[in-house]
């Protein structure tokens, strides 16, 4: 696999499991993709405090989310995520 290739390939972390079919229905465009995302995802050190970024305090432990397939199973399992999920270390 050239190095390309290898950077193109998921990693245990990024591999996203069952949530991939979801992902496949997505968008190309990634200024889209971005602007979603900012809607279900915000990083700890993204500015500002968890609440004000519209964290509620009983899931700031999602804060320790690291894994791709784990974070898309908490957001199908909010279903329509009014709030972001905090998480992505």
């Amino acid at each position: 696999m050239g190095n390309a290739g290898w950077w193109a390939a998921p990693s245990p972390v990024t591999e996203i499991g069952v949530a991939g079919g979801a992902v496949d229905t997505q968008p190309s465009d990634l200024s889209v993709l971005r602007k979603v995302s900012q809607q279900l995802v915000f990083h700890y050190r993204a500015g500002g405090d968890n609440a004000d970024n519209g964290i509620a305090r009983d899931r700031i432990d999602e804060l320790d989310t690291r894994y791709a397939d784990v974070m898309f199973a908490r957001i199908d399992q909010l279903g329509d995520v009014p709030d972001r999920v905090a998480c992505a270390r």
